[in-house]
């Protein structure tokens, strides 16, 4: 939530190419600040995002795919292969 304060000025920056959103302990999800996120975007900036699995394709619904990237934890092999197949199925542009 401190970021968010900070977030125009980094969005002045010509040669600044990607922005990770990350919340730290106690702070809520990423996906809480999608406003800012889709600034982000609107921005021409990659963004990089630490989601929860279940949190993966609500954001990928309301975000392009292009400059996306996504760190997600996967308790097994079958999540990890869920998770891809809801990247894949999400992916646009």
């Amino acid at each position: 939530m401190e970021q968010i304060r900070h977030l125009d000025t980094l969005l002045s920056i010509e040669r600044l190419r990607m922005i990770q959103w990350t919340s730290v302990v106690g702070q809520p999800s990423p996906f809480t600040f999608m406003d800012q996120l889709k600034k982000i975007q609107e921005k021409g900036m990659g963004l990089v995002l630490l989601l929860k699995p279940e949190e993966i394709e609500p954001a990928m619904q309301q975000l392009s795919s292009r400059g996306l990237f996504i760190l997600a934890e996967a308790e097994s092999r079958e999540e990890a292969d869920e998770i891809v197949r809801v990247v894949e199925k999400n992916t646009r542009e």
